[in-house]
């Protein structure tokens, strides 16, 4: 905030260090979910960034990409998906096909059909972005092992245990050797592995990877966070799948958060 107002006084309201700003704080706010404010701040961006810079420049397809992530966050998944397209569309402008912008605008897409449980498309189009991403960041990037980890999570929802957790478990290798064990790329792979295991039936392995998750989620976000929440839910639905074979009634993983 005090560098937008500074820039401000500098420069006035249209120039490009002012929508970069904007979007700053607009992320900061997502990260804090408060979408509706996010939102606000990335449509200026974008229209101070489509007059300075042009519709198809980087800028206003970043600005467009953080419209697209506040709808997300709002759960307006159809207008959300809209944004992402043109956002894509903008970026594809921008850099070509080619390029880890791109491939980081599929990821998001990709992203948003797995929120909506479009888990064949999300998976056509993070397959797409992990040969993109590796042939473009390398395969020893953090946000490869993003594409890694999220198509474990479509596989581990389309029932493919053991698939999930080889694609986990690439994942958090990366993970580990960028940003070792206190980073929340390695809880998602945690807690990911621990859904798996629960589906091949492996309650004990899936409670250990479950309980380090949790422990290291509350420590990163606190105890009253959303993702410890989740997570605690992912654990207690693991407890009544072992309470569930016990009585010879427990099945898959549907259950988890």
């Amino acid at each position: 905030q005090e560098a937008y107002a500074t820039l401000l006084d500098l420069h006035g309201e249209h120039h490009r260090s002012v929508a970069e700003a904007l979007m700053c704080m607009g992320l900061i706010l997502l990260k804090q979910e408060q979408s509706d404010k996010a939102l606000k701040l990335f449509r200026k961006a974008k229209q101070i960034a489509e007059e300075l810079c042009g519709p198809n420049h980087s800028e206003t397809a970043r600005a467009v990409t953080g419209i697209a992530d506040s709808l997300k966050q709002k759960g307006e998944f159809l207008q959300a998906k809209a944004e992402f397209l043109d956002a894509q569309k903008r970026t594809e402008a921008a850099h070509g096909k080619q390029h880890i912008e791109y491939a980081d605008a599929i990821v998001r897409l990709g992203k948003l059909y797995k929120k909506m449980h479009w888990y064949m498309e999300a998976r056509q189009l993070l397959e797409d972005a992990a040969s993109l991403t590796e042939s473009t960041a390398g395969a020893n990037h953090p946000k490869y092992a993003l594409v890694l980890q999220l198509l474990g999570d479509i596989k581990r929802k389309q029932g493919d245990f053991t698939g999930s957790i080889v694609l986990y478990e690439r994942a958090l290798a990366i993970n580990l050797k960028v940003h070792g064990e206190r980073h929340e790329e390695v809880c998602e792979c945690w807690n990911g592995l621990g859904q798996a295991a629960a589906g091949l039936g492996q309650y004990a392995e899936a409670m250990q990877w479950l309980y380090k998750s949790i422990e290291l989620t509350e420590q990163l976000c606190g105890a009253d966070h959303r993702h410890t929440a989740n997570r605690m839910r992912n654990l207690e639905a693991v407890l009544g799948l072992m309470n569930g074979a016990d009585k010879g009634t427990g099945s898959g993983s549907s259950m988890f958060a």
